[in-house]
């Protein structure tokens, strides 16, 4: 997986595979379910969670890095 913040815009691959282009701004789905994250603007600066899906999952993460963009 590959994800690129470039200024208000949000890029992502999976194996190769672009699968969310997003754009600061753009309209966004309601909230349908109780589990989906809320909606609202992404904050111009923070932490980079990793995240799973339930208190008994068991998530493993391999080669995470960042690199800045030009």
């Amino acid at each position: 997986m590959v994800i690129t913040l470039d200024g208000n815009r949000t890029l992502v691959h999976i194996n190769g595979i672009l699968v969310t282009d997003f754009t600061e701004g753009d309209p966004v789905p309601e909230k349908v379910k109780s589990y989906e994250p809320e909606r609202g603007s992404r904050p111009a600066s923070g932490y980079i969670g990793l995240q799973n899906h339930g208190g008994d999952d068991v998530v493993y993460f391999k080669e995470i890095s960042y690199q800045e963009l030009d």
